[in-house]
């Protein structure tokens, strides 16, 4: 990893530390203290946005491991991130970097996330600096982080919440950027935070439309190989691995963002039901694809919010 323009040697140490990790509690512990700080030293002048992926990825995953009190490194770690996603920096890896890194923070410390991202208003106008952002691989990836901020957010709120905005903020913030007068970024980005937004409001639909949307995914048939048959050789001892073991956090991480209800999000959709309608129905025949894809997600979640 000498050389960080030398991207499939790169992957390949990654993945190999990543089979490490995944071996036993005994080699995470030890990898979690040696590398740690050498990867997120190489985290920032990696130019691949997949490798960058990869990198944030294992780098919070190692902070978790680490047996000294390594986990308030993800107060740095955040605000690194907020200072790569602001509107001065011009390096789109970084951008991503930043927009993953609050992902994967989120995912792996949720409680500790919502302590440093207080206050909520001023975090989320932080945010919405990358949502309009010209790459749509960064508008994307600040939808998915924007997932699973509302999730932890929806699942610690309280009344003492109702007199924060950052909701509304929200809201008002999505609808800004679907006028008409935008470019196809903002409305794309607007649409993408809408669409986040509407996912917590209705936590019954949201489980049902999941479980449809599955089971139309057509299964692709595996095409036989030795090379399954070795791996295929590990799986037994791999599955008998603890709960606190690296293979479960990383093949748990996405699924623990399980669909929350937000009754605040949905009493505010429901007060302004007609006016976002009247918003958002017109943007159907938007001409550009990836709204297109957007707006299929939207048009079902919305109509749920009201029947008649």
């Amino acid at each position: 990893m000498s050389n960080p323009n030398n991207i499939n040697e790169n992957r390949a140490a990654l993945l190999v530390i990543l089979c490490f990790i995944c071996a036993g509690q005994h080699f995470y512990t030890e990898l979690s203290n040696k590398l740690e700080a050498t990867l997120r030293g190489y985290k920032q002048t990696s130019m691949d946005s997949n490798l960058c992926e990869l990198l944030v990825k294992l780098t919070c995953l190692l902070v978790k491991g680490c047996d000294r009190k390594n986990i308030d490194q993800f107060s740095i770690d955040i605000l690194k991130a907020l200072e790569y996603i602001s509107p001065e920096e011009k390096h789109e890896i970084r951008r991503y970097n930043g927009i993953r890194s609050l992902k994967e923070i989120a995912l792996t410390a949720p409680l500790r996330y919502y302590h440093l991202i207080t206050p909520i208003d001023e975090y989320f106008g932080q945010l919405f600096s990358v949502m309009a952002d010209p790459n749509k691989y960064i508008r994307e990836a600040f939808a998915e982080t924007m997932r699973v901020t509302l999730t932890v957010l929806a699942d610690r709120e309280d009344e003492e919440q109702e007199k924060n905005l950052f909701l509304q903020m929200a809201c008002k913030e999505s609808m800004t950027c679907l006028a008409s007068d935008q470019n196809d970024a903002q409305v794309h980005g607007g649409l993408l935070l809408f669409n986040e937004l509407l996912r917590i409001s209705d936590m019954k639909f949201e489980s049902t439309y999941q479980d449809l949307f599955q089971s139309y995914k057509v299964m692709k048939s595996k095409v036989f190989s030795y090379k399954n048959i070795h791996r295929a050789r590990f799986a037994f001892t791999f599955e008998q691995i603890g709960l606190s073991s690296p293979i479960n956090i990383i093949d748990s991480l996405e699924q623990s963002s399980v669909p929350s209800q937000s009754f605040l999000m949905r009493s505010i959709f429901l007060e302004n039901f007609l006016e976002i309608c009247d918003q958002i129905l017109p943007l159907i025949h938007q001409s550009k694809s990836t709204n297109a894809h957007v707006l299929i997600q939207i048009l079902p979640r919305l109509a749920s919010l009201n029947y008649e």
